[in-house]
């Protein structure tokens, strides 16, 4: 609506109109700001105990969109879920897996088959909770460019139950997770902060509903006390409270 609409439709209807006109617009500017952070937020796919969106059911040679997560079986067979329990060393429990049923088809840190794909805000870390039935089986988390990290299972069954944790730094992007034949029980994605020992990757750092990461050395006499949702200290990372 323009200046020349907006002045006609308060002629023809009044102040108590343009009252009624300025609550919609702004019940529609909340919603949409709240869209847009419901987009923004973390993801977690829990395919071990989510029935609702994770069945138990057969592997699908068609590629499809669950719960905001592609999985694209690019013709093969692809993610079935089954039962198969794991406890992981953080406490997390699981009775059934996503199977990925095989290899992934990719090159260059580009998978085209037997792959996830998810939209992230930003920076973030992605974790994932595997197994699988042999020693060797490796899970690689990219951009579609870069290979931000990868875990190798070195034991069979139960006890190769492993957490990749990796970190995404950069804009708004989509990340990809493919691997050999391995089993998922859980997919995660929350932003994240990180100090690198000069500044914060988002200037302000953390707060009570983002991530903290410290990744070089932190001082709080020097650079202020931190408040974080949650806050780890990485490898090379140092936090000293004074």
């Amino acid at each position: 609506m323009n200046k020349t609409t907006l002045k006609l439709f308060l002629t023809k209807f009044g102040r108590a109109k343009n009252f009624k006109f300025k609550k919609q617009l702004a019940l529609f500017f909340v919603t949409a700001v709240f869209s847009i952070n419901s987009v923004n937020a973390q993801h977690v796919w829990d395919f071990g105990n989510d029935a609702t969106n994770w069945p138990i059911a057969a592997a699908v040679t068609t590629d499809r969109i669950v719960d905001g997560l592609n999985v694209i079986a690019g013709g093969s067979s692809y993610g079935a879920v089954t039962n198969n329990p794991m406890t992981f060393s953080d406490g997390f429990v699981a009775p059934n897996r996503f199977n990925t049923g095989g290899n992934s088809t990719y090159a260059s840190n580009l998978p085209t088959k037997r792959f996830l794909s998810f939209p992230v805000s930003g920076t973030c870390t992605v974790k994932i909770w595997l197994a699988a039935t042999a020693i060797g089986r490796s899970v690689y988390v990219s951009d579609g460019t870069t290979l931000l990290g990868s875990a190798t299972t070195t034991a069979t069954n139960a006890a190769s139950a492993t957490i990749l944790t990796v970190t995404y730094i950069g804009a708004p992007k989509t990340l990809y997770i493919y691997s050999d034949s391995v089993w998922i029980y859980k997919l995660a994605w929350a932003p994240v902060t990180i100090w690198n020992g000069t500044s914060w990757t988002n200037t302000v750092g953390p707060d009570a509903t983002l991530d903290g990461r410290i990744a070089g050395v932190y001082s709080t006499s020097t650079h202020g006390t931190i408040t974080a949702k949650n806050l780890t200290i990485a490898t090379g990372g140092s936090l000293t409270v004074n």
